[in-house]
C-alpha cells in the first residue's frame, strides 16, 4: 500500500504539510468522511488496524463499516452532533476488511466549512473483552469488590459487595467509603489511604466496621491496593472485602468469655492439691496451693499439718456421698477423673465446691490423688440464673411477631411459637407432629424440599415460597432455614418466617402505579397532536357549511363531518381527564348538593328495575373540585353499575367524613393521609375478577361487547380523582357486587381559605355587537393547518392578524413591531419555546400585551400557574365564533381596566 506521501513523490505532487505528516503518522486511526457520509481519506494506521486499503475504503459509506447492531446508535450520536456543532465520542464496534469486527473508541469534531468530519479512533478491543471477564469475575465474586477513587468515592461495586452493606449500586455511587465506614475506625482508614496514596505503602490489610443501611454494622476483613499504570499517577483503589462477621463476633464472644471466667477465676477461692492414703489408712497432703487460704480460711501448713480439717467441713448432708464416690474411684482405678459436687462449711457459711481428681494406685499399695478444689458458689448461682434466663429466651420464642419454628431431620414440626400457628391458621397441637410440606402449595414443594435439604447438610439458607393458610388463602414468606447441630451432627432446622404477603401486594401496586402513568403520558400526547387535526377539521367544515346554501345537500355530509370531529373532540377531553392533563375549574364544593342534584337525572338513567339508594352525611365536609368533573365522575359510574345489573338491583350512593391514616397510605402509596371526604358508589350486580380488577381504570379497556362502550368512562373518573388530589379503590369479586370508595381531600372553609380563581376553560359570547373588531393579534402557533385556520377565522372577524412558527418567531416580530401588538394568541405547548415561556418573556419586556392561550393540553407551568388577569385559555377544538368571542372578551377586559 502507498502512503499519501509516496503518492505525492511518485505522482510529482507538492510535498507533504506538518499535518498530512501527522495523519500519516499517527499510530491513532484517522479517517475523514465527507458531506455526504463516505471515506474521503484514511492513514496508515486505519489500514493496520481494520486490514482496509485506502481503494477499498475511500467513497465508501461510513455506516458500511460499523457493525448492523451498533449502526443505529452512531447515526443517531453523529445526528447529535450535527444539531449541537460539538464533537462527540462513542464506542462501537468496526468491520474489518476480513469480515471480523473490532471494538473501537472514537471521537468525531463538528463538521467543517466543507462538511467533512474528523473521526480519531482507538482499538479498545482487548481493553473491552477484558472488561467483561473482570466484570463477570466482579458480579459472581463470592466477595465484596469495591473500587474508589483519591476521594475515597465509589467508582464500582459488585453486588456481593451492595448485600453486604445493604446499600445498591446506584446509592453507593452516589457515596464514599468513609460514609459506611464505622466512626472509630475513620481516622485509621485516612490514615492507610493518604498513606498509600503518597505511594508509601502499596496496600494494606485491615479489619474494619461497616454502617449497614438498616444501622446494623457488620465486621469486614479488607485488603485496599492502588491501581496504577507506567504513565499516569494513582488514580483508583481497589478493595477485596470478605464479610468477617460471624468470625468477629465469635471472637469477641470467646475473649469475653475468657476475660470473664478469668476475672471469676482471679477471685474464687480455689486449691490444687495433692492427697495420699497409705495401706494403713494414714492420710496427708503433701501439697496445698495458697488458694486454701480463700477456701477454707486456713494456710496451706494448718490443711497439711491436720489433714482431717479438708475432710471436716464436709457438709454433713453431702458426706455420706462424697466418701462413697471416693472409694468407689479408688477401687475402680479408671482412667476417667473423679468428679464430685457439694457442700462445705466454712465458718458457719456453705460454699459449693466441686472437686476433681485422678487416683493412682502405687505399687506399695498407697493410692495419690492429684487434683483440684475450687468454688462453684457463683457458678450453682450462675445455673439458676441461666434457668431464668432460658425461661426469659422462651418467652421471646413464644412472642416473636415472626413465625418461628424448628424441624427435625424429616421436616416434621417439633416447636413452634404462636405466630407461626397464627400465620398457618392451625392451633399449635395441629402443628406439631406435622410435616411441613403439606402446607406449601404444590408448584414450591420441590423448593421447600431442595432447601430443606442444604440446611440438613449445615448450610443455612434464605428463601422465598407460598404456603396455604388453613382457609385455603395464599400466603407469600421470606423462609430462614438455620441448621441446629449437636455434637458435629445436624439433628434438625431451625427456622423463621416473615409474612411478604403485603409487601408483594405494595409491590403490585406499584408497578400498576407506573404502568397508569406510562399510559397516561401516551394518552395526553396523542390527544394534543390529535386535537391539532380535530382543529382544523371542524374549523374548516364550519368554513364549508358557511359557503353551502341552505338547500344544498352537501350540507348533511359537512354536519356529518362536524358531529364525527365534535365526538372525536370529546374522546380527546376523556384522555385527557385519565392522564390528569386538562383544565379543572376548582371550587368549594359541597359534595351531598352535587349528588341530590344529579338525584332525578341518575334515576332515569339506571331505568325501572334499578334502585338508587343514597346515604348522605349530614355533617359533611367542603372539598375542592372541579363539579361538572365531579358530576362526570359519578355519573360514569352510576352507568357502569347499570349495566353490571342487567336484571335490575340497587346503586347505593354514600358519603362520609373519614381520616387517612398512615397504615392506608403504606398500602396505597399514591394516597395522602389526612382528613377526606369518602364518596363509595356500590352496585349489586355481576361484579368482577382479578384479572379484571387489575386493568379497570387502563383507557379503552372494556368488558362490554363491541360498539357499546369505549372504555373510557372509568379511566376518565381515575384521571380526574388523580388530578383533583384524591384516590380512588375498588373491590369487587364476581357476582359479589362492586364498590367504588373515592377518597378527596377536605377543604378547611371556617378559616377563610379560598381556592385560586379557576381558569377560564370555556368561551364566554359576549354582546354581537363586541365580536368584531379592528385589532391587531400576534398568532403563535407550530401547526401550519391550525395557524391557517386561526389566522382566516380571525381575519374574518375584521382582526389584523400577524403570524408566527414558534414563540422565538413571536419575540422577534413583537420586537420588530416595538410591542404594538393588541394581543397574543399562542398554542400552550410548542417546541423550543413553549407558550408559558414567551408570555413570562413579554412579561418583562411588555407588561400591556394580553395572552390567550389554545390548547386541550395544558401543563400546570404553563396555564394552572396561578391568577393572573393577562392570561387566558380557550380549549381546541374551538369555532369561530367562540374564538371571536374570547378574542373579543379578553380584548374588552383590557379596555375595561384601562
Amino acid at each position: 500500500m502507498r502512503t499519501l506521501q509516496q503518492i505525492k513523490k511518485t505522482d510529482n505532487l507538492s510535498p507533504l504539510s506538518p499535518l498530512e505528516h501527522l495523519f500519516e503518522l499517527s499510530g491513532d486511526v484517522l479517517c475523514i468522511i465527507g458531506q455526504d457520509g463516505n471515506l474521503r481519506r484514511v492513514n496508515a494506521a486505519f489500514t493496520d488496524c481494520l486490514g482496509w486499503t485506502p481503494g477499498a475504503a475511500l467513497s465508501r459509506d461510513y455506516l458500511d463499516l460499523v457493525h448492523p447492531d451498533d449502526r443505529d446508535h452512531t447515526r443517531l450520536t453523529m445526528q447529535r452532533r450535527s444539531a449541537h456543532g460539538e464533537p462527540v465520542s462513542d464506542d462501537s464496534r468496526w468491520r474489518c476488511a476480513d469480515g471480523s469486527f473490532r471494538w473501537m473508541s472514537w471521537r468525531a469534531s463538528a463538521p467543517d466549512r466543507s462538511g467533512s468530519i474528523y473521526v480519531l479512533a482507538r482499538d479498545v478491543t482487548r481493553t473491552r473483552n477484558g472488561d467483561a471477564e473482570l466484570s463477570t469475575l466482579e458480579e459472581h465474586a463470592g466477595v465484596g469488590i469495591a473500587v474508589v477513587d483519591s476521594e475515597t468515592r465509589f467508582v464500582k461495586v459488585n453486588p456481593a459487595f451492595c448485600e453486604m452493606v445493604g446499600y445498591s449500586e446506584r446509592e453507593l455511587l452516589h457515596m464514599t467509603g468513609m460514609d459506611i465506614t464505622h466512626p472509630h475506625d475513620r481516622p485509621v482508614q485516612i490514615d492507610y489511604h493518604r498513606r498509600l496514596a503518597l505511594g508509601e505503602i502499596k496496600s494494606y490489610v485491615t479489619e474494619k466496621q461497616y454502617v449497614r443501611k438498616d444501622g446494623s454494622v457488620i465486621w469486614a476483613r479488607v485488603t485496599i491496593s492502588a491501581v496504577r499504570d507506567a504513565c499516569t499517577p494513582i488514580r483508583t483503589f481497589i478493595g477485596v472485602v470478605e464479610d468477617i462477621s460471624e468470625t468477629k463476633r465469635g471472637t469477641i464472644a470467646l475473649a469475653e468469655s475468657e476475660s470473664r471466667y478469668f476475672r471469676i477465676a482471679s477471685n474464687v477461692p480455689g486449691l490444687v492439691y495433692q492427697f495420699r492414703r497409705e495401706r494403713d489408712g494414714t492420710a496427708s497432703f503433701p501439697f496445698v496451693s495458697l488458694g486454701a487460704k480463700n477456701l477454707y480460711g486456713m494456710s496451706p501448713a494448718e490443711l497439711q499439718a491436720n489433714p482431717h480439717l479438708m475432710f471436716d467441713a464436709v457438709h454433713p448432708d453431702d458426706r455420706e456421698h462424697f466418701y462413697a464416690s471416693m472409694a468407689a474411684a479408688a477401687r475402680s482405678q479408671s482412667e476417667t477423673p473423679w468428679r464430685w459436687t457439694g457442700r462445705i462449711t466454712v465458718d458457719d457459711k456453705v460454699k459449693w465446691v466441686e472437686a476433681c481428681a485422678r487416683p493412682q494406685q502405687l505399687d506399695d499399695g498407697t493410692i495419690v490423688w492429684d487434683g483440684v478444689l475450687r468454688d462453684i458458689t457463683e457458678m450453682h448461682d450462675a445455673a439458676l440464673q441461666l434457668q431464668s434466663s432460658e425461661n426469659r429466651y422462651r418467652s421471646l420464642f413464644q412472642n416473636h411477631p415472626n413465625a418461628v419454628f424448628l424441624l427435625d431431620v424429616d421436616g416434621v414440626f417439633r416447636s413452634a411459637n404462636p405466630a407461626c400457628s397464627a400465620l398457618c391458621g392451625y392451633e399449635n397441637d395441629e402443628m406439631l407432629g406435622t410435616a411441613f410440606d403439606p402446607l406449601v402449595v404444590s408448584e414450591h414443594q420441590p423448593t421447600a424440599r431442595a432447601e430443606l435439604g442444604r440446611a440438613l447438610q449445615g448450610s443455612a439458607t434464605t428463601y422465598e415460597l407460598t404456603i396455604l393458610h388453613k382457609s385455603g388463602r395464599r400466603i407469600e414468606l421470606s423462609v430462614t432455614n438455620i441448621p441446629v447441630i449437636d455434637d458435629g451432627a445436624v439433628v434438625g432446622v431451625f427456622g423463621i418466617a416473615r409474612d411478604l404477603t403485603g409487601q408483594r401486594e405494595l409491590e403490585a401496586q406499584f408497578r400498576q402505579a407506573q404502568k397508569m402513568e406510562a399510559v397516561g403520558q401516551l394518552a395526553a400526547g396523542v390527544a394534543h397532536d390529535f386535537n391539532n387535526i380535530l382543529t382544523v377539521i371542524h374549523g374548516c367544515s364550519e368554513f364549508l357549511t358557511a359557503s353551502l346554501a341552505d338547500d344544498d345537500v352537501r350540507r348533511e355530509d359537512v354536519d356529518m363531518i362536524r358531529a364525527a370531529a365534535t365526538r372525536a373532540a370529546l374522546l380527546t377531553r376523556q384522555l385527557l381527564a385519565f392522564s390528569r392533563k386538562q383544565v379543572l375549574q376548582p371550587a368549594i364544593v359541597d359534595l351531598n348538593g352535587c349528588i341530590q342534584e344529579l338525584e332525578t337525572m341518575l334515576a332515569r338513567a339506571l331505568g325501572e328495575d334499578v334502585t338508587l339508594e343514597l346515604s348522605l352525611a349530614n355533617d359533611l365536609a367542603f372539598i375542592s373540585a372541579d363539579v361538572g368533573q365531579l358530576q362526570q365522575v359519578i355519573v360514569n359510574m352510576a352507568v357502569n353499575a347499570r349495566d353490571a345489573m342487567p336484571g335490575g338491583g340497587t346503586l347505593s350512593i354514600a358519603t362520609s367524613n373519614t381520616v387517612v391514616d398512615d397504615a392506608f397510605v403504606r398500602l396505597r402509596p399514591d394516597a395522602s393521609p389526612g382528613p377526606h371526604v369518602r364518596l363509595s358508589i356500590s352496585d349489586t350486580g355481576t361484579g368482577m375478577d382479578d384479572a379484571t380488577l387489575a386493568r379497570i381504570f387502563e383507557p379503552f379497556f372494556t368488558t362490554k361487547e363491541a360498539g357499546k362502550g369505549t372504555g373510557l368512562g372509568l379511566a376518565t373518573a381515575y384521571g380526574i380523582i388523580r388530578q383533583s388530589s384524591g384516590h380512588i379503590t375498588v373491590t369487587s369479586a364476581p357476582d359479589s357486587g362492586t364498590t367504588f370508595d373515592i377518597y378527596l381531600p377536605t377543604e378547611d372553609v371556617s378559616s377563610g381559605s379560598v381556592p385560586p380563581e379557576p381558569v377560564t376553560t370555556t368561551a364566554t359570547f359576549h354582546d354581537a355587537r363586541k365580536r368584531h373588531g379592528g385589532e391587531t393579534i400576534l398568532l403563535v402557533e407550530d401547526d401550519p393547518a391550525v395557524r391557517c385556520l386561526a389566522s382566516q377565522m380571525l381575519t374574518r372577524n375584521g382582526y389584523g392578524v400577524v403570524e408566527a412558527a414558534n414563540g422565538a418567531e413571536a419575540l422577534d416580530t413583537i420586537r420588530a413591531w416595538n410591542g404594538r401588538v393588541d394581543m397574543v394568541l399562542t398554542d400552550a405547548m410548542m417546541p423550543s419555546m413553549n407558550g408559558g415561556e414567551l408570555t413570562e418573556a413579554l412579561a418583562n419586556e411588555y407588561p400591556a400585551i394580553r395572552v390567550l392561550f389554545m390548547s386541550l393540553y395544558a401543563d400546570d407551568d404553563i396555564v394552572n400557574r396561578g391568577p393572573d388577569s393577562r392570561r387566558a385559555f380557550i380549549p381546541k377544538p374551538f369555532t369561530t365564533a367562540g374564538l371571536a368571542a374570547k378574542v373579543r372578551e379578553v380584548l374588552d377586559a383590557y379596555c375595561d381596566a384601562a
